[in-house]
């Protein structure tokens, strides 16, 4: 076989290979399989729209990573939260679309809407049942609203 023709057939193997594998990411990201490892907030009803408080829809979505872990995955918009409610388990991350950009709607931003603690990942050190071992907050801007207390 001629090079050119070796060529011209690995790459037509190569791109069915890309298709195929982007068509197995996508059936995945939109699957109802139950040990599916990604939530998207907007899937459990929040809004972010920066006036709607989204602690119920983000802590819905953190809990049902709670035994398994995986990534609760923020849109573009300002999800207003309640503090002292989200405490993710070990292995879950919060994921966001990026760092918010203020008035291009652009990113993800996670904002206080009371004083206090915006996103509990602390815990006992003796006590590992309430230790956050290991998880992560990334691509998005914590905006502290103005309130008191921590971001984290």
């Amino acid at each position: 076989m001629k090079r050119t023709e070796f060529l011209k057939k690995a790459s037509g193997i190569f791109f069915i290979t890309i298709i195929l594998a982007g068509l197995h990411l996508q059936l995945y990201a939109v699957s109802a399989d139950p040990g599916k490892r990604f939530f998207d907030v907007r899937e459990y009803g929040a809004k972010g729209d920066g006036s709607t408080n989204d602690t119920t829809a983000v802590k819905a979505a953190i809990e049902a990573l709670k035994t398994m872990g995986g990534i609760v995955y923020f849109p573009p918009g300002t999800y207003l939260l309640k503090t002292g409610e989200l405490k993710p388990a070990a292995g879950v991350y919060l994921v966001g679309s990026g760092m918010a950009d203020q008035g291009t709607g652009r990113g993800t931003a996670l904002k206080k809407s009371e004083n206090g603690i915006l996103v509990d990942i602390s815990g006992s050190a003796t006590g590992s049942e309430n230790h956050v071992k290991y998880g992560g907050i990334r691509d998005m801007t914590l905006d502290g609203g103005g309130k008191t207390g921590t971001l984290l």
